[in-house]
């Protein structure tokens, strides 16, 4: 009787296992993601790296662990509005319980929707300051302009004593111009004009005159799209004499290959990407990626370990997410903060001969990185 007592024992733990693993496989089933890009439109360009490190991202995983990760993309159009309209569509047929999003002003569109829809929000290439406050259920992978322009703007202060600043006139470039202009300012520097411009802009003769008369010592272009371009382009046409300082689109091949020689020596602020992950990225693009793509990747590895974890759901995948710490990833350590914003590390940037390679801080024998900042 004992031995049949024991195997029956060891027939319902056995069948409790094989229950558990189907749990747990079920607990494993595909984790869906959508993302808003702006597929068409002036922010394709963001958009291109930002799917090009998601698909990337969706593949290896797949490859390792098939079906894990499905993408559901849709446009917004960087068009607030439509932005809306195409995260409400997607939530509706496709529910998805996490939603990639990209640029600022659709972003702090769709922010406030999260909450209500039981649907966490990731934004990226987002850099509008509070842009997590609206619900728990917002997140941001990406520096905020407290990051991007605060780092720049200490970089200057040391360098420089007037400033001027030109900017895309929409929420990313009036944060970043004021965070700018505040830090700049608090050791006593001045900035003595700011500028703004259209994303359609195509001539700056007008602006650029005015920078000659103010004369700073030196000039932030913050921005995105042909304008950005146009800007860099015309500034060294006009003849002004101000250095010149940038944000993460200058070192962007497309607009290095835009600007051509008028980027030279520029220096702007990005985030050191893992070598081995920019190897694997340009065997599969043909290009070096850039940080929109890298940050795009980590988002979805880092989502792929909350998925692993059992968490398919919105509140678990919101509650898993809040809690991830010193996760490596192609952009060095990340961790989130009490305010749902990623900590990052960054470095400043310059471009030589062409090509975007780390600042060594004026002398041509530091071949080190240097690090300026964490947001």
């Amino acid at each position: 009787m004992k031995a049949i007592s024991l195997l029956a024992s060891l027939l319902v733990v056995t069948l409790l296992s094989g229950c558990n693993q189907e749990r747990a496989s079920a607990e494993l089933a595909p984790l869906e993601v959508g993302a808003l890009l702006p597929l068409t439109g002036p922010g394709a360009v963001f958009a291109d790296y930002i799917k090009k490190g998601l698909d990337m991202a969706a593949d290896e995983i797949n490859q390792e662990d098939p079906g894990s990760i499905v993408l559901i993309y849709e446009d917004s159009e960087n068009n607030p509005q439509r932005g809306i309209s195409a995260f409400q569509q997607m939530v509706l047929t496709e529910d998805p319980p996490v939603v990639i999003s990209a640029l600022s002003s659709v972003t702090s569109a769709v922010a406030p929707l999260a909450g209500p829809n039981n649907t966490v929000v990731i934004g990226t290439a987002v850099a509008l300051p509070g842009v997590t406050a609206p619900s728990d259920y917002v997140f941001r992978v990406y520096p905020e302009a407290d990051g991007i322009a605060g780092v720049i703007a200490e970089y200057a202060s040391d360098k420089y004593q007037t400033a001027g600043i030109a900017y895309i006139d929409d929420d990313f470039g009036q944060s970043s111009a004021e965070v700018f202009e505040e830090l700049f300012e608090a050791d006593g520097d001045s900035v003595l004009l700011t500028e703004p411009y259209e994303l359609t802009e195509r001539d700056f003769r007008a602006q650029w005159e005015k920078f000659k008369d103010a004369n700073p010592d030196v000039v932030w272009i913050v921005g995105y799209g042909p304008a950005y371009s146009a800007l860099v382009t015309q500034m060294r046409e006009a003849n002004v004499q101000s250095d010149l300082l940038a944000d993460m689109t200058l070192g962007l091949p497309v607009t290095i290959n835009n600007v051509g020689d008028a980027a030279e020596d520029v220096v702007y602020v990005d985030a050191s990407i893992d070598p081995a992950f920019a190897s694997r990225y340009e065997s599969r693009y043909g290009e070096r990626p850039t940080s929109y793509a890298g940050y795009a990747y980590d988002i979805l590895m880092m989502l792929n370990e909350v998925r692993k974890g059992g968490n398919n759901t919105a509140e678990s995948i919101r509650d898993s997410f809040a809690d991830i710490e010193g996760y490596r990833g192609v952009m060095g350590n990340i961790s989130m903060e009490e305010d749902r914003d990623a900590a990052l590390d960054f470095i400043l940037m310059e471009i030589e001969s062409g090509m975007p390679e780390v600042y060594d801080g004026d002398n041509a024998e530091n071949e080190e990185a240097v690090l300026v900042g964490e947001g």
